[in-house]
């Protein structure tokens, strides 16, 4: 269980009903675990993982859920769908930290 730290000004003009909506849209695409939480932060975290130490396919597995999961944001409501956008990279970046 890990939380993703998203831009808390954004999480915080979204209504439950949006947050639970971008919630399972990043963990349908498996950018965030089943337990995984997603937190309004002042400022993101630092990536733990250089790209080119990574592994590879683990890489382009995030970078294609980062992308379903942005065509998925388009379903959200404005202003949600930009900030789900938005969670969708930062959620990328916590998935590729992982490879």
């Amino acid at each position: 269980m890990a939380n993703v730290h998203v831009n808390e000004a954004d999480w915080n003009k979204l209504g439950k009903e949006h947050r639970e909506r971008i919630t399972e849209i990043m963990r349908s695409t498996g950018l965030i675990g089943k337990g995984d939480n997603l937190i309004g932060a002042a400022t993101p975290h630092a990536r733990a993982v250089k790209f080119a130490e990574a592994n590879p396919s683990c890489v382009l597995g995030c970078n294609a859920a980062e992308a379903v999961a942005v065509a998925a944001c388009q379903a959200v409501p404005p202003p949600g769908n930009l900030i789900c956008v938005a969670i969708a990279h930062a959620a990328a970046d916590f998935c590729r930290s992982k490879c």
